[in-house]
């Protein structure tokens, strides 16, 4: 009776939608969960893989390709308020970012901003909150340094040209990073155009060297022709 009572209120996974035993739950944040079956099939980059990066910006490290049931989760962490998933997703992604030694050498994580509009009206920032669990992962510490000073576009409605224009002088720089090496963090690395302009103003204030990290990536080619160095 007790195990059937167990099996009844067991957390349901964010995929499959079964309910998931304590020994099959790989990650499970206030009774939300992902099983290990469901996360083994993720699209996942290969382990400690750098992308390339972009002008200013020195490489990507990302855990996941953002397609399939990992995209539909993070479009209900970063639209629909299904906060439960944003932490599982960055405690996963923590996890693979622990196993990266390079990104240890590092002095510390700045997340990509959001404007006071933006996020008064969306009420988190989740490159913030990813990047909490990046942090607990490569063990630096997260600093806020830089301040979102125009609204623009919104970046997914743009073409790749557009987003760089759209993104140009955003970003000001508000802490001394005068000779920290510095990660970036954000949700997703679509164009590189976010990335790219927080990397030039951060250099321009005196970064050493900048790369980046995402919970995800987005290849236009085949994962197996991505550049990974």
């Amino acid at each position: 009776m007790k195990r059937l009572i167990r099996s009844l209120y067991a957390p349901r996974c964010c995929v499959c939608d079964g309910r998931i035993p304590d020994r099959d739950i790989y990650k499970e944040y206030k009774n939300v969960c992902i099983c290990r079956s469901c996360f083994n099939s993720l699209d996942k980059t290969p382990p400690n893989s750098l992308f390339s990066g972009t002008r200013h910006l020195d490489f990507l490290s990302a855990p996941f390709y953002y397609t399939g049931e990992y995209r539909r989760i993070f479009l209900q962490f970063k639209f629909s308020g299904f906060f439960a998933y944003g932490h599982m997703i960055g405690e996963a992604a923590g996890d693979y970012f622990a196993k990266h030694t390079v990104l240890s050498e590092y002095d510390c994580i700045v997340p990509v901003p959001l404007t006071r509009t933006r996020l008064n009206r969306r009420g988190f920032n989740q490159a913030e909150l990813l990047a909490g669990h990046f942090s607990e992962g490569i063990g630096i510490p997260v600093l806020d340094a830089l301040e979102r000073v125009e609204e623009g576009e919104i970046q997914s409605r743009l073409s790749g040209a557009a987003r760089a224009m759209n993104i140009s002088g955003s970003f000001s720089v508000r802490a001394d990073v005068s000779g920290k090496r510095v990660i970036i963090a954000d949700d997703v690395f679509t164009t590189g155009s976010t990335m790219n302009e927080c990397a030039r103003v951060l250099r321009e204030a005196g970064a050493e060297d900048v790369c980046g990290i995402a919970a995800a990536v987005v290849i236009r080619k085949e994962p197996s022709e991505a550049q990974i160095f």
